[in-house]
């Protein structure tokens, strides 16, 4: 009796255990691409830190415009003297003891009326400041965008990869209880049994293996969006990269929309308005500033003076240090040129290897998909011949292996031809602007 109750007890503990494993599998949310590039965009903390250099940025710019604005300071000072000094009374025109207290108050308006083309290069500066900032933005952007979308692909091959894995290990226990049944029916030997031993094995320990990039794949994608690996499920992307394999076009979107050959554009405009700045510190600088002051023994603001004035100052000679910095920004400047045309090549390289790689996959996924049929057929066949006596325990093996690692090729190249088109959007500087268009415009 006592048993039968343990053996209760322990049957609704194991019935609790699996409501419980299924209820938190089923409790996991689908994260599409889309989800993940919000998340990622959202928590990312360098995307932050470029958001708050843009921020800077336009506090730069206007605080060059405000180098237009007038100043306007007030000064007033109180003294108590010792002893109070004598006045004059101008009715009796005698001296009368006056007032130890002193004020002293003092307004005075400057206003800038030529700078030599200062402030208004230093407005144009700091504008080139802010689109830079904003270049090397949307440059941020662009690279978390990809390194999500390769996170999410690589978790689902590594996903399908252990779906591979664990349909192989079925296949091979299927043979190795074949084998062993031969065996004891005296029409195998031993050797085959001891071989799909080693084979089973040595595909656990491939699963495994699976199994490990898959978690690690995971955690990945977890960091990059800022969510816990464990309180997500990868559905099939809803996003599709569609680009024409063609170089020139490509290389001509890139030349015209890559951030970093645009921000050594910026880089040349403010080199050169630095040259320009330079050139003009030898110009004339005008200032009016306008002057009301007031003193006496009580704090009152009648009968004050005032004064306006004129003001210029002219750099006449300084060492040399203009000219010498000009020559400095001039070999930046070729530096620059350099470096961009450097990159230019570079791009247009790295732009027609990705083609290369693309046509590749897209040409093996058709290829593979053939071979798969074969590998399927080639399988079934060596089972039949090794039941009849006709085929190896080896054949057999090797037709397994074979079709295992066709199907891996096949969705290796079907998944990274699509990471080859996004790879491809990013290099040519697309992928920014068609990922926010497919994000947003959601109907």
């Amino acid at each position: 009796m006592n048993e039968v109750k343990d053996i209760k007890v322990v049957f609704i503990c194991i019935v609790s255990l699996l409501v419980l494993y299924t209820g938190s599998v089923l409790a996991l949310d689908s994260l599409t691409l889309k989800e993940a590039l919000r998340a990622g965009l959202e928590n990312n903390s360098n995307i932050k830190q470029s958001h708050l250099e843009v921020e800077k940025s336009e506090y730069d710019l206007e605080l060059a415009e405000r180098n237009w604005y007038p100043t306007l300071d007030l000064k007033s000072s109180y003294t108590r003297l010792e002893e109070a000094p004598p006045e004059l009374d101008f009715t009796t025109l005698k001296p009368s003891e006056g007032s130890q207290n002193s004020y002293n108050t003092q307004l005075t308006l400057q206003q800038t009326i030529y700078s030599g083309g200062q402030i208004g290069l230093g407005i144009k500066q700091a504008e080139k400041g802010l689109t830079l900032a904003g270049l090397q933005t949307e440059q941020e952007i662009s690279e978390i965008l990809y390194n999500i979308i390769e996170a999410y692909y690589n978790v689902l091959m590594a996903a399908e990869r252990v779906e591979i894995e664990e349909e192989a290990l079925k296949v091979v226990k299927e043979h190795k209880r074949i084998v062993q049944s031969s065996f004891k029916e005296g029409v195998a030997l031993k050797t085959d049994v001891l071989q799909i031993e080693i084979k089973e094995g040595e595909s656990e320990q491939s699963l495994q293996n699976a199994r490990n990039q898959l978690h690690l794949a995971s955690k990945n994608l977890a960091n990059l969006i800022g969510r816990d690996e464990q309180d997500f499920q990868l559905v099939s992307p809803d996003i599709q990269a569609a680009v024409e394999l063609d170089l020139e076009r490509l290389y001509q979107l890139a030349l015209e929309k890559r951030p970093e050959l645009n921000m050594i554009t910026v880089n040349k405009e403010i080199v050169e308005t630095n040259i320009e700045m330079e050139e003009r510190s030898h110009l004339p600088r005008l200032a009016l500033a306008g002057n009301y002051s007031w003193q006496g023994s009580e704090l009152e603001f009648d009968d004050g003076s005032w004064s306006i004035s004129l003001s210029g100052s002219l750099s006449i000679f300084d060492g040399g240090k203009s000219s010498t910095t000009e020559k400095k920004y001039q070999k930046e400047l070729s530096r620059l040129e350099e470096s961009k045309s450097d990159l230019k090549e570079l791009i247009r390289l790295d732009i027609e290897s990705k083609i290369l790689t693309a046509r590749e996959n897209r040409a093996g996924i058709e290829l593979k998909e053939l071979n798969l049929d074969k590998a399927r057929e080639n399988l079934r066949l060596e089972e039949m011949r090794y039941q009849e006596g006709v085929g190896t325990n080896i054949d057999v093996m090797n037709a397994q292996t074979t079709l295992k690692q066709t199907k891996i090729g096949k969705m290796q190249a079907e998944y990274q031809y699509q990471l080859d088109l996004f790879e491809l959007l990013q290099k040519t500087g697309q992928l920014t602007g068609y990922c926010e268009e497919v994000i947003t415009n959601e109907k």
